[in-house]
């Protein structure tokens, strides 16, 4: 969500998908003059880390949130004679994995925290 009142502030900004090597994954640039809201729906991409920058400007955000499955790993269900692991893909239902993980922001401008960020909260903001 971004900041009620200055829309206009996220035009230009880029935001990125990082896997656990903090390489980009996915990428987007905001293009629209004055979003509210962002909304990308990512098949079949696999990321660990969202960044979002702005070179330009102020940076205003009410809330990230991100909507996606953990994947695990489980024990392989056939007996062998040597200890194997092989990789199962069991998607849980999408729930906001963004909320209350940590967060971090090049500056901050008052009291206006990165956790604001994924607070579950779009009263709060972060400002940079």
């Amino acid at each position: 969500f971004n900041r009620k009142g200055v829309e206009d502030r996220l035009h230009g900004a880029v935001i990125k998908v990082l896997d656990h090597n903090w390489e980009s994954v996915w990428n987007a640039t905001v293009t629209e003059a004055a979003p509210r809201l962002l909304v990308y729906d990512l098949v079949d991409v696999e990321g660990s880390y969202v960044n979002i920058s702005l070179d330009t400007d102020i940076l205003n955000i009410e809330e990230i949130e991100v909507y996606g499955y953990y994947l695990a790993e489980f024990r392989n269900s056939f007996p062998t004679t040597d200890v194997s692991f092989a990789p199962t893909l069991t998607p849980l239902p999408a729930t906001n994995i963004a909320l209350g993980k940590r967060a971090e922001q090049s500056t901050t401008a008052g009291d206006h925290t990165a956790d604001k960020a994924i607070d579950g909260n779009i009263d709060t903001m972060i400002h940079t």
